[in-house]
């Protein structure tokens, strides 16, 4: 896989990081996901924020007994 495989823009960027919490996102995504936060850091604090969010919510379920 060479350089240019590797860019992705911040959209996609996004719908990997989705995809990648719910365990759908494929190795190749997560290689890409990866070198794209390298270099920016308008994703890396989306990633933080859907982290925060999904550990809240499973927090929420896990004290509810949902799910």
């Amino acid at each position: 896989m060479n350089e240019k495989d590797l860019e992705i823009n911040c959209l996609k960027s996004t719908q990997i990081l989705s995809d990648s919490i719910d365990g759908y996102a494929t190795q190749q995504e997560i290689t890409q996901l990866t070198e794209h936060l390298k270099h920016c850091n308008y994703c890396k604090i989306a990633r933080n924020q859907f982290s925060t969010i999904f550990e809240q919510i499973k927090l929420l379920f896990e004290n509810h007994h949902i799910g």
